[in-house]
């Protein structure tokens, strides 16, 4: 669906121009608890080896796709130390379908109580392996939320009926 939204020109503020925006699909916000999240996907380059010379480093795009949710979603708040464990920092069946079940687990690799921001990632492959599984079969073919990096840009909203 594409709607319509008044936006201000960056390059003179005073002045308004009309673009069209392309509404969000609901699949990328999810159940968090008994709240929501957000899908999204951090991209960053890093240096790699190549395979048939690793001595050889090379620049590399790699995507890493999180859940943004209100840290009052969270069960609890983890340790407040760097030196916790993967179980301190895990939550059982904290992540579903939007009108579903909570039956995926995530870890916990950012949260700031006074903001009420929490930053949600797969759980530690080695040692959760299939919850890991599970997390990557929920978010890997949904939607993502396009995000801007303008103070003041439109944004949206989603109703509690899921509209």
């Amino acid at each position: 669906m594409e709607v319509t939204i008044p936006a201000v020109n960056s390059s003179n503020p005073s002045t308004q121009s009309t673009k069209l925006a392309k509404l969000p699909q609901t699949a990328c916000v999810i159940r968090v608890g008994e709240g929501r999240g957000f899908i999204v996907e951090h991209r960053f380059w890093t240096k790699l080896p190549e395979l048939d010379n690793p001595q050889n480093l090379r620049n590399r795009l790699l995507r890493q796709r999180l859940v943004v949710t209100a840290a009052h979603c969270l069960p609890k708040l983890p340790p407040a130390h760097a030196f916790s464990y993967t179980q301190d920092r895990t939550y059982a069946n904290l992540l579903g379908l939007l009108r579903g079940q909570s039956t995926v687990w995530a870890e916990c690799l950012f949260v700031d109580p006074v903001r009420d921001i929490a930053v949600l990632g797969e759980p530690d492959s080695q040692d959760l392996y299939q919850e890991c599984d599970a997390f990557w079969h929920l978010i890997e073919e949904a939607p993502i939320v396009p995000m801007g990096s303008k103070i003041g840009d439109n944004g949206w909203v989603l109703s509690l009926d899921g509209e």
